[in-house]
Parts: structure tokens; sequence; C-alpha cells
């Protein structure tokens, strides 16, 4: 009977998400929204299929990542402690929907959560990160997972700062930083399953790169490619309250 706070389920990409009083989408048979923000398709409990397939793809980022060294290691440690503890309110909330775009994921900073604060989440941040279901649990998961991650970590630094603009990166800061992080867990990852060599991709595949290749070698096609994405929004900063980073 009441809308969601700010309209936090909306996305432009889905009309039907902006109607604040459609309950899960007008499909409660298959989804659930106990609190109107968060919204969990079989399981409140991280028992879902769906959970259980991040979960997967969470370990396999912290696998990588273990393998990193020096400020790669660093960056993507950061990314993958930003998610928190399974099951630990901190304000970032896990979330799946068919209707993002396919193997992708996007990250919303909608600020301070009705100003709530715990001890879990002392800024009261409110942090919600969105997966196609078919974006988790498979072998090369684990880079979209901590690409994600880093978007979280430059969020929840910005909330912490008091929404401060000089916190606030630009939508061309913060996808380098998650695009650096997901090259290195991508190596790191893909070094393991394809000793003999492999060739892999970013922004949809459509940057390419071999093994052996450094982020250095790939990063003016990946700035033309997030420059195409972004638009007049490039240089704007990434965040916004209540408004969503795409991938």
């Amino acid at each position: 009977m009441s809308p969601d706070p700010s309209n936090i389920g909306a996305d432009r990409r889905n009309p039907q998400s902006w109607n604040a009083y459609s309950y899960t989408l007008n499909n409660p048979l298959s989804l659930t929204d106990p609190t109107g923000l968060y919204v969990c398709e079989d399981s409140t409990s991280c028992s879902s299929q769906n959970d259980q397939n991040f979960a997967k793809s969470l370990a396999d980022a912290q696998t990588a990542a273990n393998n990193l060294t020096g400020d790669d290691k660093a960056a993507a440690q950061r990314s993958i402690d930003a998610y928190g503890a399974q099951g630990v309110d901190n304000g970032v909330n896990v979330r799946f929907d068919g209707n993002i775009t396919s193997g992708t994921g996007v990250t919303e900073v909608s600020g301070v959560a009705n100003g709530n604060k715990s001890a879990d989440n002392p800024t009261g941040q409110n942090i919600n990160v969105t997966f196609n279901p078919d974006a988790v649990g498979k072998d090369q998961s684990a880079g979209l997972v901590a690409h994600e991650g880093s978007h979280i970590a430059d969020g929840s630094d910005w909330v912490k700062s008091g929404f401060s603009a000089n916190m606030d990166p630009t939508h061309n800061q913060t996808e380098m930083n998650a695009n650096h992080v997901q090259f290195n867990i991508m190596n790191a990852q893909l070094g393991a399953l394809y000793p003999n060599g492999y060739t892999a991709g970013l922004y949809n595949n459509s940057v390419k790169w071999n093994k052996g290749d450094t982020f250095k070698v790939i990063t003016p096609d990946l700035q033309k490619a997030i420059q195409k994405a972004n638009g007049a929004d490039d240089t704007k900063p990434a965040f916004t309250k209540g408004w969503r980073l795409q991938p």
C-alpha cells in the first residue's frame, strides 16, 4: 500500500519499474519484497540459487585476488571487502533482476537509508547492486562481481565523506577503477584456467586483450568505449542519490 522510498527500484530501461506501487514488478508468485528495498527471488537467508551463484563468484574473485600483488591486490581486495559479510546488514544489498542487460550488473548509490545507522552500517549507507541472474556463478563471473564491488567501494567512500563533491568520482574515473580491477581478476582467474593462452574482453567484449597484455595496452580502447557509453556524462560525477551507475 506504500511506494518504495525514493522509487529506489526504478530502472529507466524497464518502464514498469517506475510504478512505485507495483509490488515485485507484478510478479508476486516468483518474487518477494519484504522491505520494499531488497527484492529476494526465493530466499531472505542467502540460500537461493542466485545467492549461491553470487557467493561462488565472490569466492572466485577472492581466490584470484590472492594471486595478485601490490596495488593490484589492494584494489581487488577493496572491491571484494566492499560487499561485506554475507547476511550482515552493512547497507549493501545484492539483488537479481532478469531485466538487467544479460551478463551485466548495475550499482545504485541511494545515499543514506532513512538515516538508519548501526554498528554494522555506521554511515547508514544504502547501496544496491543488481545482477542479471545469468551474470553470476560462471567461470568468468568473478571479474564482473569485483567490477561492481569497485563501484560499491567508491560509492561507500562518497557516503562516508558526507557526500563531499571531492569524493564523488567522475563516471570515467570509477569505470576505469572498476575495469582495472576486473582486468586483473580475470587475468588471474583465466591464467589458472587456461595456462596456454586466452583472449578476454571488457565492456560487453568490445575491448579485447590476450594473455600477457597489460592494462596499459588496452587503456586507449577502454577509454574510448567508456566515453562512448557515457557520452556527455563521462566527466560528470558518477554518483547521484537514487540514480544507478550503469555497467
